[in-house]
């Protein structure tokens, strides 16, 4: 994990290995459409979210905090018939469905087979695409600056194109996930929270 440069923020210092076990992740960011779908099907069982904001149906949606996040995978979750994996006691009895609750790891059902935030480390691992010692998801050496690693043809990038691009509009990374880089940021489990 880390930068492999001396280019990012502190925080990305020093690279160091970490060991990841398997994990699924979508192939797409959240739409504006699925966001709203399930936000439809939450109000209408006792979940409290924000609306949150998008472009277009196709577009991310954007403008969530990182507990809406985890309450509408918590959401999704029980919308599909899966066990969720965000609780306010340790015990999982009470599902995680309002409030802006700082959850502990002990308040997460790792076992379970709901939706979930990646951890940073997943996050990054799949952000990679399986390429070791580049900045994205595509032959970037890291010795480079940032600005000369990235195009309009490989991702929307500080926000190159006046606002969001459709999800998956560019090619996917190694591992087949569309959007790593570039359109919208996206939450983590571990990190810092709004």
């Amino acid at each position: 994990m880390g930068d492999p440069s001396d280019q990012g923020d502190d925080d990305e210092r020093p690279r160091h290995e970490v060991y990841v076990s398997e994990f699924f992740l979508e192939k797409r960011p959240v739409t504006w459409s699925l966001w709203q779908r399930v936000c439809s099907w939450a109000a209408q069982h006792g979940y409290e979210l924000d609306e949150g904001a998008g472009k277009e149906d196709e577009h991310p949606v954007q403008s969530v905090s990182w507990f809406d996040a985890v309450k509408w995978c918590n959401a999704r979750s029980e919308m599909e018939g899966l066990r969720p994996c965000y609780y306010e006691d340790a015990e999982y009895q009470r599902v995680y469905r309002s409030g802006d609750s700082d959850l502990a790891n002990n308040c997460v059902d790792w076992q379970a087979e709901g939706y979930r935030l990646a951890t940073e480390a997943e996050w990054e691992k799949a952000a990679r695409g399986g390429l070791d010692g580049h900045h994205f998801p595509w032959e970037s050496p890291g010795d480079r600056a940032y600005t000369e690693l990235i195009t309009n043809e490989q991702a929307n990038y500080n926000n190159t194109k006046g606002g969001t691009s459709p999800v998956g509009e560019y090619a996917a990374n190694g591992y087949g996930l569309y959007d790593m880089s570039g359109n919208v940021y996206e939450w983590c489990w571990d990190v810092c929270k709004e």
